[in-house]
């Protein structure tokens, strides 16, 4: 299993089969960089995540984890930030370990899992997906933000690519 970090903030875990097991909180290689990252990916074709995988990710605003995770391991993903909402499948390991942790959890479909771009603006996280629908999530006002100016976040490289905008409940 192979993972990037990038300037955005988007950590991708990417590879098949099972992930290494990771002895110590503070064992991940990627250990020292747990406070940038705002969005975890991991990629179809990981079967697990061991424990200790995205520990301590304390600004961690969404995660999104394909079917083919059978298991997540008891303190494999650890944000203490409750806005943090898992993408997955209907059914699978990545909702039952949302719910049971108390996370947002939204079921997407195939062609909407497949995230084109992702991130935050004050407390809203924003995912655009290949299927060009623009996610706003999280809690509060979004702000005065228009087509014509460049307050957008998502705006320089995608305003022409979003044909929907689903607008959580909370904003």
């Amino acid at each position: 299993i192979t993972w990037t970090l990038y300037d955005t903030g988007k950590m991708v875990f990417a590879g098949t089969g099972d992930m290494a097991e990771i002895e110590d909180y503070d064992g991940a290689p990627w250990y020292d960089l747990m406070d940038y990252v705002g969005s975890l990916v991991i990629e179809d074709g990981i079967t697990n995540l061991v424990r200790y995988a995205a520990s301590r990710m304390y600004n961690l605003a969404s995660v999104k984890i394909p079917a083919s995770v059978a298991v997540i391991e008891e303190n494999a993903i650890y944000s203490n930030n409750e806005e943090t909402v898992f993408y997955g499948a209907d059914g699978s390991e990545a909702e039952i370990f949302a719910k049971a942790h108390e996370f947002s959890f939204v079921a997407d479909t195939e062609d909407k899992l497949n995230v084109y771009d992702e991130g935050t603006y004050n407390n809203i996280t924003w995912v655009l997906y290949d299927s060009a629908e623009l996610v706003l999530s999280g809690t509060g006002v979004v702000g005065s933000l228009t087509a014509y100016t460049r307050d957008q976040p998502w705006r320089e490289v995608h305003i022409y690519h979003v044909r929907t905008v689903t607008v959580g409940e909370g904003i």
